[in-house]
């Protein structure tokens, strides 16, 4: 196979602008380093997309492609093809993948620090070329617009050059990270998610005003009661000498920082006001832990909202983690705040509503699923083949019933069956990760609100392996590949991804969370590609908007109900068909809900014909 790689050089891209106009491309094979105007790469993109024998490779492609998509949209589905036949490669995530195999992708001990993925990093790690200097004051990275309609031979020799190095770095990294396992879905999923990024999200004026007013009016409440109780100065400045007094007085265990002196944190705060709840100190630290959140908010999120009132707010994606899974920036989309009127900012685009889909109970599925490969039995994957809830599942066990006396129980709102599942969800979640009863008493705290004493947790994780055994199995496995403090490499069921330098937790969280993100990532590319290309799907014409790990969101436009609730189910259906291909031997479940607005407790309601309509909350009594 011949091997191109190709840069584009671009106007100045912002809101509303993620594919801006193109200025030039660049190219090089190996032994030719070219540029073309516009026109002409396009005409010399279609020919290379024609040819089977060639792999089109970007550093960060998929920018490449919108950006060239943006300029003629008969590429679109030539790019979708070459991407199936893993003919569209990119040399950032190639390099990400190696990085990953070698356990060196947060922390490279030569270099004593996390290892940057930008073409300029990897040249000088791969290649040995220091090419910092052409990104200084006088680079033409953001200055390509000056140049759009000017011809070739008229630029600057420092504009030719730069844009031709692009493409020649960009080759000569990607042949020096060498292949790698698992790099064609990577990249197909990495396309897919910055469609969504162009895409963007829609936010809505009084909704965001409602969250501000909101969030200036408890800052102000409570920086009343923080005065009042000494912990914040009249001048605004906190007495950080009071407040660690009044952790001391909740705690005589802290959480201490690097340096030996009491933690201030966030998480210090709150950990700290838990040990004595009732107490005037630990209520002020909770006040300042929420405060501290609030007005990080009202600075940081609220902004952005705004933004999207106007405009259009752009999440970015990383498409790889070291752990498979994915990451979002500006704003964080996979980690929406969970103050109350934050996520129901985000609406859709008039003549469209939002449609939200997720797994459910996706990562214990993918666990089941790994405990069957390993070992070829699992009581987990028997519940779940059964069609068992699993939370409920474990809730019966925990409350001595039988699983049906339990769901009977739980339907009519048995405030103790209901309790038991709280209960059963700490240790569904917290226990495959490899936590110890100490550290889940933390976790149901933190992430539950349930509190247990620490011989509480002892009994509830020999309750849990109880109920799965064969999850002795899998922690017993992964203490011997981790004994005497050793790393080993794991190797992910399905796509073969390699993680090396794993200890202990992340040997046991790998498997079933890079098994889940393989399945999740699949899915979101094979939902693009039919919004995007695929004619006769349903889901033609829908925009995805939003990955949440799990969860795909999108816009569906709302002029017939017919076709609003076909496209719903057909994301639904593509996204089961997707995982399944990963999590083969366990029944995939996800359920599609519509709304005007984003709700997390969103459901699937239906009208008197069966159709999917708008889910709304209840309006309080």
């Amino acid at each position: 196979m011949q091997v191109v790689a190709f840069d584009t050089e671009t106007h100045k891209f912002g809101p509303g602008r993620m594919a801006p106009p193109l200025v030039v491309v660049s190219w090089y094979d190996g032994e030719n380093n070219w540029l073309t105007v516009p026109d002409d790469g396009v005409v010399q993109m279609h020919d290379y997309l024609d040819r089977e024998d060639t792999i089109l490779v970007g550093h960060n492609v998929p920018y490449d492609l919108a950006v060239m998509a943006a300029r003629d949209g008969r590429l679109l589905p030539k790019f979708f093809k070459a991407l199936d036949e893993g003919r569209i490669l990119d040399s950032r995530i190639r390099e990400s993948l190696r990085l990953i195999r070698e356990g060196s992708f947060q922390f490279d001990p030569d270099l004593g620090k996390k290892p940057l993925t930008s073409l300029a990093d990897c040249t000088k790690r791969l290649l040995g070329i220091d090419v910092q200097g052409k990104h200084g004051e006088d680079a033409w990275r953001m200055r390509y617009h000056e140049l759009d309609g000017v011809p070739l031979s008229d630029w600057p020799d420092a504009a030719r050059d730069y844009a031709l190095l692009d493409a020649k770095y960009t080759y000569e990294v990607f042949m020096a990270s060498g292949e790698q396992v698992n790099e064609r879905e990577q990249t197909q999923a990495a396309f897919a998610l910055h469609l969504m990024t162009c895409r963007g999200m829609r936010t809505d004026g009084p909704s965001v005003e409602k969250l501000k007013a909101k969030l200036e009016a408890d800052v102000g409440q409570a920086e009343v009661t923080l005065k009042s109780c000494g912990i914040v100065r009249p001048a605004g400045s906190k007495d950080m000498a009071r407040i660690r007094e009044m952790i001391l007085a909740c705690t005589s265990e802290p959480l201490m920082t690097d340096k030996g002196a009491v933690a201030t944190s966030e998480k210090a705060l709150r950990e700290a006001a838990a040990c004595a709840p009732d107490s005037e100190a630990g209520r002020n630290l909770l006040a300042l832990a929420d405060v501290s959140k609030d007005k990080k908010l009202l600075d940081s999120f609220v902004p952005v909202l705004e933004q999207g009132v106007q405009g259009v707010i752009h999440p970015g994606y990383e498409v790889l983690v070291d752990t498979g899974r994915t990451s979002s920036r500006q704003p964080n989309i996979q980690q929406m705040p969970r103050k109350g009127g934050v996520r129901e900012c985000f609406v859709p685009r008039p003549g469209y509503v939002l449609c939200s889909v997720d797994y459910s109970v996706a990562e214990l599925r993918s666990l089941a699923q790994v405990l069957l490969d390993f070992f070829g039995e699992s009581k987990m994957a028997e519940a779940l083949i059964e069609g068992r809830e699993l939370h409920l599942d474990m809730a019966a066990k925990l409350a001595g019933t039988t699983y049906e006396d339990a769901k009977a129980r739980y339907e009519k709102k048995d405030a103790f069956i209901k309790d038991m599942r709280q209960l059963a969800k700490v240790v569904n979640f917290g226990r495959p990760g490899g936590l110890g009863a100490k550290k889940l008493v933390d976790y149901a705290r933190d992430s539950y609100g349930v509190n247990i004493t620490l011989e509480q947790s002892y009994d509830l994780v020999r309750s849990w392996e109880d109920a799965y055994p064969e999850m002795r199995r899998y922690f017993d496995r992964i203490s011997r590949l981790t004994a005497n403090g050793q790393w080993f490499t794991v190797e992910h069921v399905r796509s073969g991804r390699l993680r090396g330098r794993c200890g202990y937790t992340d040997g046991c969280n790998s498997y079933f969370q890079g098994l889940t993100a393989d399945g999740a990532k699949a899915a979101v590319y094979e939902v693009v590609k039919a919004c995007y290309i695929d004619k006769a799907s349903p889901l033609y014409g829908t925009r995805p908007v939003a990955f949440i790990h799990d969860e795909i969101l999108a816009e569906i436009p709302d002029k017939d109900p017919k076709k609003r609730h076909d496209a719903a189910m057909e994301l639904a259906r593509v996204m089961c068909a997707a995982m399944a291909r990963f999590v083969p031997d366990i029944p995939i479940v996800a359920e599609p809900a519509i709304m005007r607005k984003w709700y997390k407790d969103a459901e699937a309601v239906y009208d008197a014909d069966g159709l999917l309509e708008c889910w709304e909350p209840k309006k309080a009594s």
